[in-house]
């Protein structure tokens, strides 16, 4: 018979329909409704704190004196976890002085399950987040990475909470953002998944990284599957990272030729 529905045909008595740590999207709720749960069980918001760090920023529109640059990472990092699901919480920017820097800390803490920052990770004479860290007490977990961009980023934990100091520039920032800040996120959201999404292409250009360290390259995958860089690749330029769709790891000393076969790391919103 045609265009009738048999009972237990989409699932039966028993069967898991839905796990922990699955997210939710329009598809697993109807499920659940065609199961016959009104309510389900979830985790709530996770509470996340964006603060940038260092005199020179100023808000977005704002005129500029010389030194001066707008603060492009607030608006970077607080969409970034707005669209993985997070509640973002804004604080004012931290300054160039370890006393205040302390205060902005607390206050973070205060009111967020996780804090992250944007410069002021470095060993600069102005860089005061790890000093501030830990004259609070806060347990550093480690400090650099060997990937570019995004060398100086560090991890610690303070009376339950927990802060990733990303690097100033805004590439940087973006990429250590996506690769550690993302998966902590969901798993405090409870996720069973935090790794980014990949999809497999073929690069269309030679790929080259001379470098000690891996390289999180900004590439644009096309609707063909076809990999090419998304121009410069330095840790300042932000237009060419608008322009990306996805990154390549390419590992130290390497060379790939056009036709090569990556694997292309992808983030919310692309």
């Amino acid at each position: 018979m045609e265009n009738v529905r048999f009972r237990g045909e989409d699932f039966r008595m028993g069967t898991r329909v839905l796990a922990a740590g699955q997210r939710l999207g329009p598809p697993q709720l109807a499920l659940a409704a065609a199961a016959g749960r009104a309510e389900l069980r979830v985790h709530r918001k996770v509470r996340v704190v964006v603060a940038s760090s260092g005199d020179e920023l100023r808000s977005p529109g704002a005129p500029l004196a010389p030194g001066q640059i707008h603060d492009s990472n607030s608006v970077l990092l607080s969409t970034l976890f707005r669209s993985a699901g997070a509640e973002v919480i804004h604080v004012p920017t931290l300054p160039d002085q370890l006393e205040a820097t302390m205060a902005g800390l607390e206050l973070a803490l205060s009111q967020a399950d996780l804090v992250i920052t944007a410069g002021g990770a470095s060993v600069g004479d102005r860089d005061f987040l790890r000093p501030a860290w830990e004259r609070l007490g806060g347990r550093l977990d480690f400090f650099k990475v060997a990937i570019k961009p995004g060398k100086p980023v560090f991890f610690g934990t303070l009376r339950g909470g927990y802060l990733i100091g990303l690097p100033g520039n805004p590439v940087s920032a973006f990429v250590t953002a996506v690769l550690m800040a993302l998966p902590a996120l969901r798993r405090l959201q409870g996720s069973a998944e935090v790794g980014l999404p990949a999809t497999v292409g073929t690069l269309s250009v030679p790929l080259s990284n001379p470098g000690l360290r891996r390289h999180f390259m900004r590439v644009i995958l096309d609707e063909s599957g076809q990999v090419r860089s998304a121009g410069v690749q330095a840790s300042h330029i932000l237009l060419s990272m608008a322009r990306s769709n996805g990154l390549v790891d390419v590992p130290p000393s390497t060379e790939w030729p056009a036709g090569t076969p990556v694997r292309v790391l992808r983030w919310p919103g692309v």
